[in-house]
């Protein structure tokens, strides 16, 4: 999905029509604040020399804790190198080794980044079904993690691809009034967005407002 500016000459004064509105869909890696922006980054340079240290490490390492640990790193390794050098045989890989530490390790201490990160990994895949069905149980299980939000915009995400606007507006309302998070910037555009594909240019001057007034925070 390329992004597209859309200009739209208003004259009421609220700020956004001050100048001409700009509606911009956006590439949804450039609006979603990324999922591990929490977590250490290795330098790419770095992460073939890591992985084959992980691999030889779980060809002796038999204690379970220690297994999940050596394999979540090994399924982020994995993504790592695929977002440092594109190439979809890492996501293939990271995909396996999440696929069989989920079922393995079910009281792995960190299942809640490996439900996410697997969710991640399969959209970035193309998998976008499947990872939607591994969002719905990241939902389920973990009803009080702050990236609920970043869920259910997947979910919006599908049908906005697909310019079903009216479902996708729905599943953005739903996130958008589970309060604010990190992700309220990113539902206020799309919200606003959806506004305007449907004809309700009001209603997106009103959530595109919301949107500029949450960036300059």
């Amino acid at each position: 999905m390329k992004p597209i500016l859309l200009i739209l000459f208003l004259s009421t004064p609220a700020f956004a029509q001050q100048q001409n509105l700009k509606l911009d869909p956006l590439e949804f890696s450039g609006c979603l604040p990324r999922w591990d922006r929490n977590i250490k980054k290795q330098k790419p340079s770095r992460l073939p020399q890591i992985r084959h240290q992980l691999l030889q490490l779980l060809k002796y390492e038999k204690t379970k804790p220690e297994r999940a640990k050596l394999l979540h790193r090994l399924a982020l390794n994995y993504f790592q190198q695929y977002e440092a050098k594109p190439d979809e045989k890492y996501l293939y890989e990271a995909i396996k080794v999440l696929k069989k530490l989920i079922p393995a390790h079910p009281r792995y201490e960190k299942s809640e980044e490996i439900y996410l990160l697997l969710a991640e990994v399969l959209w970035a895949a193309h998998s976008d079904k499947e990872a939607l069905k591994v969002f719905k149980m990241f939902i389920k299980k973990f009803p009080a993690s702050p990236d609920i939000p970043r869920a259910y915009i997947f979910f919006g995400e599908f049908f906005f691809k697909e310019q079903q606007y009216d479902r996708a507006l729905k599943i953005y309302q739903k996130a958008d009034s589970l309060g604010p998070s990190d992700y309220s910037y990113c539902l206020s555009h799309r919200i606003a967005y959806c506004h305007y594909k449907l004809g309700n240019t009001q209603l997106a001057i009103e959530w595109l407002n919301k949107a500029n007034e949450l960036l300059v925070r």
